[in-house]
């Protein structure tokens, strides 16, 4: 992964090692809702270099339609963002399943998934500024016994100007029994109703996965190793990434989809069940009303795994 990284990606401020050190003290059990609400997370930086984005095109080519002149040409492409802002983390303080400890619950919630989100953009240049992401936990839910879902709100900015990306994240946390039992059991499949207008098919490799993976310095293992995913009841294997999830359909759209000009301004997404490296998985859309795509994924039977909707910019005159 370090050849993929510039060194001002690789700054670690002294600061900001203290607050992860804290954090990793305070997961010896779980801690409050309040402790998570009021837990000061570290500010990440980085910059907007155009090679991360061209590496994630280059990472989708095989498996999406060619770019066109479609998609603007100038500034960073929606959801691009996922693969900048790596979380400074060394591989030895990295938790059991191969996630990090800053935004865990702690123990007994030692398992995690990505529950879904919004994403509100603003033009934002590919000119290699610094750029700062700051977070924090807007909320925590306790959506069923075993099972928490914090919520991150992320700004994205040049340092002292508007942000130029606003992002929720929802991350589910599970015991380790529940995580079990979920799995075993399965999402209940879902049929959406409504035909696509437009629709594109795909099988995700476990290359796809592990690449996606190098660029998000993500090491979760459910992304990476068979075993692990079988050892947890994922018995069909590696699971897609939520966020790679959510580039394809804004990738699919802006390349395939929305006429010339059009410009996306927001998304807001749910993950409903998982999606597996080796299966197939069919990109739809279908318009909604002036301004508004419905975009979703459905597996290899038909069930409903993601399901979203974009707004686009009106500034752009493009619905």
């Amino acid at each position: 992964m370090e050849v993929f990284l510039s060194s001002a990606r690789l700054l670690r401020p002294p600061d900001r090692l203290h607050h992860l050190s804290v954090i990793y003290r305070s997961l010896s059990s779980a801690p409050s809702p309040t402790e998570l609400l009021t837990r000061q997370l570290p500010a990440l930086h980085d910059t907007f270099s155009p090679q991360h984005s061209s590496l994630l095109d280059l990472t989708l080519a095989s498996f999406l339609p060619p770019l066109t002149p479609r998609r603007p040409s100038s500034g960073l492409p929606p959801g691009h963002h996922l693969v900048y802002f790596p979380p400074p983390i060394a591989t030895a303080a990295l938790l059991p399943d191969g996630t990090d400890a800053v935004h865990s619950p702690g123990p007994p919630y030692t398992e995690r998934l990505w529950g879904g989100g919004q994403l509100s953009f603003s033009p934002a240049p590919l000119d290699s500024q610094p750029r700062i992401c700051t977070e924090r936990i807007a909320r925590v839910q306790e959506r069923q016994p075993g099972c928490l879902r914090v919520t991150l709100e992320r700004h994205i900015r040049v340092p002292n100007q508007s942000p130029e990306i606003v992002e929720l994240r929802d991350l589910v946390f599970q015991t380790a029994q529940q995580a079990r039992r979920t799995a075993r059991k399965g999402a209940r499949e879902l049929i959406y109703p409504h035909e696509p207008a437009h629709r594109h098919v795909l099988v995700p490799t476990r290359e796809l996965l592990f690449r996606f993976s190098a660029l998000s310095f993500n090491a979760h293992r459910i992304h990476l190793s068979d075993e692990y995913c079988r050892a947890q009841g994922y018995v069909r294997g590696l699971i897609v990434h939520g966020p790679l999830c959510v580039v394809l359909l804004l990738e699919f759209l802006a390349r395939a989809v929305l006429p010339k000009g059009a410009v996306i301004a927001g998304f807001e997404y749910r993950n409903l069940a998982p999606l597996h490296a080796g299966e197939e998985m069919t990109l739809c859309a279908r318009l909604l009303a002036r301004g508004r795509w419905e975009a979703w994924i459905v597996g290899p039977k038909g069930g409903l795994a993601v399901r979203g909707v974009v707004t686009l910019d009106e500034v752009s005159g493009v619905s």
